[in-house]
């Protein structure tokens, strides 16, 4: 008590060295919470078959090499029971091959490839779609004309080769592809035949 006393005349606070030691003490103490450990992310993998829907027309006659196209899912894509990504889903394809009914009454022919779908703004590429179209050849109905009368023969034509919209294609995906916890829904959702929406009514 004394020494107390003593301490608190000259102005020296004994208990600052008590509370410089325990004041890294108790903080060495309160363990770090551990942090959550992550879940594995899910992937769908490469050659995964998909329904894909064609969504605009497509002719060997006016179509050319290079040219693209709209598609989107036809179905939903599904990993371990579990929808993955919407059907809906848009996306694109590509003219591989294009070729015109020919004068001497070859058919035209028609050869398109899918390329991706968009998921929550990233691309899921495509492969093996080779959605080829073929025209009716008229070539006997030609090479018979040309016999008879000559050069006029090969205005006898086949027919251009023709895809409509909403053909259905299968195709694979051609890488595996992380996917998100959330998945997204489609972008934009499928305009109706404006005939059924007045039957409904």
């Amino acid at each position: 008590m004394a020494l107390f006393r003593r301490a608190c005349r000259f102005g020296v606070p004994l208990l600052t060295p008590w509370l410089m030691v325990a004041t890294p003490v108790a903080a060495q103490t309160a363990a770090p919470a551990a942090a959550p450990a992550e879940a594995p992310a899910r992937v769908l993998p490469a050659l995964t078959l998909v329904q894909l829907e064609i969504d605009a027309p497509l002719s060997s006659k006016t179509a050319k090499i290079g040219d693209h196209f709209p598609l989107h899912l036809a179905l939903p894509i599904a990993l371990d029971g579990r929808e993955v990504i919407p059907a809906g889903a848009r996306g694109e394809g590509e003219v591989i091959h294009a070729k015109k009914a020919g004068m001497s009454g070859s058919a035209g022919i028609l050869s398109l490839a899918a390329r991706y779908v968009d998921v929550g703004g990233r691309r899921l590429k495509l492969r093996s779609m080779q959605l080829q179209a073929l025209g009716k050849g008229n070539e006997t109905a030609a090479v018979l004309a040309s016999a008879a009368v000559g050069v006029i023969g090969f205005l006898v034509t086949g027919s251009n080769s023709e895809v409509v919209a909403g053909s259905r294609a299968a195709a694979k995906t051609a890488e595996d592809f992380a996917l998100s916890d959330n998945p997204q829904p489609a972008i934009a959702t499928l305009s109706q035949d404006p005939k059924k929406e007045e039957g409904a009514q």
